[in-house]
């Protein structure tokens, strides 16, 4: 079976062990967008979710989710 969304949230937050409150709170920290960016990677090269979709899961702009991504492709020579 395909994963979801809500699979790859799970999978990252126990990884990283944050919350999914954490990744959808007001909070601007480098790390939690470095989070949010990869499920995000994760979620559209896999055809889970779009980058909008992810962007309303955690309360962010399309934006600032493609932003995180760019920069954590920048920094890990994702390109």
């Amino acid at each position: 079976p395909k994963a979801t969304l809500d699979d790859l949230i799970t999978k990252h937050c126990t990884l990283s062990n944050v919350s999914e409150a954490d990744l959808t709170g007001e909070s601007r920290s480098r790390s939690l967008a470095r989070i949010r960016a990869a499920i995000a990677m994760e979620a559209t090269s896999t055809g889970v979710s779009t980058i909008s979709e992810v962007a309303e899961r955690f309360r962010r702009s399309q934006s600032a989710i493609s932003q995180a991504i760019r920069t954590l492709r920048r920094n890990t020579g994702n390109l």
